[in-house]
């Protein structure tokens, strides 16, 4: 039964049907008028009205806008006489117009027949419960009305009760355990798989809400929750199973050791997902998610268990060699200028970041027998993509094994540097940034006992055919170089300038911009003895700092800054005489013109 007369409801028709309307004139036009004639004048009408809508319209589209637009205004903010901070809107109506709107929203959820109306519907209901719980008042009907839905015949109905119970967690906190734990349990062993999921999201929702005192009391649900991967799995329902998995991540971060009598079964599954190839990428990366989160917050569970350490660097490993299978020779790869393209959604990655937490939460001992029962066969193999994965696992594990790794350079560097002359692009770039990584992690030893292994064997793959090889190695000198002094740089110096001073010269900016930091971060280490080197180097900075450059051209520019207020410091201002005045008036006549153009622009 309708509370607003039909004119309103008339008016209201029409404007939800110019909101939607594909004309921008339109749409503009009945933005302004809800905003001034309804959200401002009449904002328990514009509530009442858009709740009546959903309850009545005849239109499912109508319905579902109609959801999506309550739930967007009862969430505006306004202004209210007398109180300092700003009020949600569906508070700030009367008493008797919330009691009427929530309960025709609770009978709009029970009635409503079409999926994707009743979450919609559904949302708008976790957004009143937000609001009612942050302001410290009760919805007393609103907790029996989800219960009800819980247990109805029409599984819609099961999963819109666990999903709002999921996006408002805190309105069953203090409700008694056993109608919490007997509703979850119902919802664990649901015929359906859709309201499977949403208890398992909705309890990880509510497990994060209680307090860790009370957690305990739920840890006997963990083998009715884990029964309801199996069958996901064994059918291939990979969405299902992915959004499973999250859930499972969700409660290993809040409390890994409710899973400790189940771990090692766990572990097993989560590998065999892993390692199933017909799964998607994400549910794979979801499961060794999951098992990463074990290590990240109960390391000595997973040290424990026989098989997650082997396991899981196998797993990485073998996801790591995926990288490349459109691209066997690496043609794309070297054309792409791109060296920042996001790939943290790829195999390969999710593998190398894996494998760093390992190293870093349960430590060498762990990580490296199984790693290096690995490493010398994946450097001998016929396949680019395993030596590739076997030398991005060192720079991985290396600041996790640290101090291990350290008393055995000798047999790291001696799988590391014969890939300087692998005749794959990418395999000599991942050899590169192995060296590159150890130079950090290893800083000190490797600079000071094994610079001439390190430095003779990268500086000609400076001259390599593959500007982005050209560019890392270049980029690995830099790691090493800023570790080093002086005494250590000098007898390489001509070959080191030698090399970059071509790659200034090379058609990649992103190739020029590189030579430019590593030529910089080598002045910086070698200070005077740098001098002999500054004829050469100055006058080209110069050049560059006065051209007229455009925008693409900015990074390039900053980097030839970098470099000649480096060379200037390592050199010192006698060397530079004139050079230093001439300097400062050319940084401070384009800091002046930056000024303008920031001005201008802004």
């Amino acid at each position: 039964m309708s509370i607003l007369p039909p004119e309103i409801h008339h008016a209201l028709t029409l404007l939800l049907q110019a909101l939607s309307s594909p004309d921008n004139d339109i749409r503009s036009h009945a933005e302004e008028q809800l905003n001034s004639e309804w959200v401002a004048a009449r904002p328990d009408v514009l509530l009442m009205g858009l709740v009546e809508q959903i309850q009545q319209s005849a239109d499912s589209s109508t319905r579902s806008f109609a959801a999506v637009l309550f739930r967007r205004i009862a969430t505006k903010t306004r202004k209210i006489s007398g109180l300092s901070e700003p009020r949600e809107l569906f508070l700030t109506v009367g008493q008797q117009q919330k009691i009427a709107i929530r309960s025709k929203l609770l009978q709009c959820l029970q009635n409503e027949l079409t999926p994707a109306v009743r979450n919609k519907i559904g949302d708008a209901i976790a957004e009143i419960a937000r609001q009612y719980t942050d302001d410290g008042e009760p919805w007393p009907e609103l907790l029996g009305a989800l219960f009800q839905a819980s247990q109805s015949q029409i599984s819609g109905q099961r999963e819109g009760a666990f999903r709002i119970f999921a996006t408002t967690p805190g309105i069953i906190e203090k409700q008694h355990e056993d109608t919490v734990q007997s509703a979850f349990a119902k919802g664990f062993k649901d015929d359906n798989v859709d309201v499977r999921i949403a208890a398992m999201e909705a309890f990880a929702s509510f497990f994060r809400s209680i307090e860790r005192k009370s957690q305990k009391k739920y840890y006997g649900a963990t083998a009715e929750i884990l029964n309801i991967l199996p069958p996901l799995k064994e059918v291939g329902d990979s969405d299902n199973l992915s959004k499973a998995l999250v859930a499972l991540i969700e409660l290993a971060e809040i409390a890994p050791t409710m899973f400790k009598a189940l771990f090692h079964s766990l572990v097993q599954f989560s590998i065999a997902v892993i390692q199933d190839k017909d799964l998607s990428d994400q549910v794979r990366q979801n499961a060794l998610e999951l098992m990463a989160t074990f290590a990240d917050y109960n390391a000595a569970m997973c040290k424990k268990d026989l098989s997650y350490t082997s396991d899981m660097v196998t797993q990485c490993l073998s996801l790591m060699t995926d990288i490349g299978m459109d691209d066997d020779d690496a043609v794309e790869w070297n054309a792409s200028e791109d060296l920042d393209v996001e790939e943290s959604d790829l195999n390969h990655v999710a593998g190398e970041q894996c494998m760093d937490r390992l190293a870093n939460k349960l430590g060498g001992q762990a990580v490296l027998p199984p790693t290096f029962n690995w490493l010398p066969r994946m450097m001998q193999s016929s396949a680019w993509r395993d030596r590739h994965a076997a030398l991005m696992a060192i720079s991985a594990i290396s600041e996790g094994c640290r101090d291990l790794m350290e008393g055995e350079l000798d047999k790291v560097l001696a799988l590391v540097v014969p890939a300087l002359r692998d005749p794959h692009p990418r395999v000599r770039w991942a050899g590169c940034n192995a060296l590159g990584q150890m130079s950090t992690d290893f800083a000190g030893t490797m600079q000071e006992k094994y610079h001439n292994i390190v430095l003779t064997n990268i500086i000609p793959v400076l001259d390599s055919a593959e500007p982005r090889v050209q560019s890392h190695a270049a980029a690995a000198l830099v790691n090493f170089c800023e570790e080093a002094q002086k005494i250590t740089l000098e007898p390489y110096l001509d070959g080191l300038l030698d090399h970059l001073l071509r790659l200034l010269q090379s058609p990649k900016r992103y190739v020029q911009e590189q030579a430019l930091s590593t030529i910089a971060t080598i002045a910086d280490s070698a200070e005077t003895a740098f001098g002999k080197y500054y004829d050469t180097l100055m006058p080209l900075l110069f050049n560059v700092l006065r051209e007229e450059q455009s925008k693409e051209f900015r990074l390039l520019r900053a980097k030839a800054m970098e470099c000649a207020t480096l060379i200037a410091l390592a050199v010192g201002k006698q060397r530079m005489g004139q050079d230093a005045l001439d300097l400062v008036q050319l940084l401070g006549h384009i800091q002046s013109k930056l000024l303008r153009y920031i001005y201008w622009t802004v």
